[in-house]
């Protein structure tokens, strides 16, 4: 049997093991190149790894309550991952070594995406990264229905640098 049902779907237990994976990640970057604040709002708990270098991709965890529901994992600016409980989705890892992937693979710099923007609001976004051992870019589509057909809207295009980019400490290793 693979590891699909390694997340234990207790009260708690999907945070908290997200939690800890993200507590790993941080604590393997040079010092000071990133920040972890985790917020509970009303349907969910928000889990944000912000890194210190301004051209590096934030990470988002959004953690529903409702722990039979799949985690949203955002990089940048709008690239969501959708990542079932069990996991397999966008690798052949089960839940947390495939988010673990995921977050790794922007820690390193690999996200580029295209964001269609009304004012400050994300309407669409369109992400590709590199996630290690996969053969090809691995690509997200997501997008807002919106009704402001005629509003002016900007499409910009970012290429991510890695976190350690910017850091003077660099000889920790993720």
């Amino acid at each position: 049997m693979r590891h699909a049902l390694e997340v234990n779907t207790g009260s708690g237990s999907v945070l908290r093991e997200l939690e800890a994976l993200l507590q790993n990640l941080l604590a393997r970057l040079p010092q000071n190149c990133a920040s972890m604040k985790t917020t509970r709002k009303e349907k969910c708990t928000l889990i944000e790894l912000t890194p210190t270098n301004v051209n590096a991709a934030p990470i988002s965890l959004i953690v529903p309550f409702e722990e039979k529901r799949e985690v949203t994992l955002i990089a940048g600016k709008g690239s969501f991952f959708e990542i079932p409980l069990l996991g397999h989705r966008y690798t052949d890892l089960a839940f947390t070594e495939e988010v673990r992937t995921i977050c790794l693979a922007v820690i390193a710099g690999t996200l580029t995406e295209s964001v269609l923007f009304d004012g400050d609001e994300v309407l669409q976004g369109v992400g590709s990264i590199k996630l290690a051992q996969a053969s090809a870019p691995t690509t997200v589509r997501w997008r807002q229905i919106y009704f402001r057909p005629f509003r002016k809207k900007e499409k910009k295009h970012f290429e991510y640098e890695p976190y350690s980019a910017s850091c003077s400490d660099s000889s920790r290793k993720v």
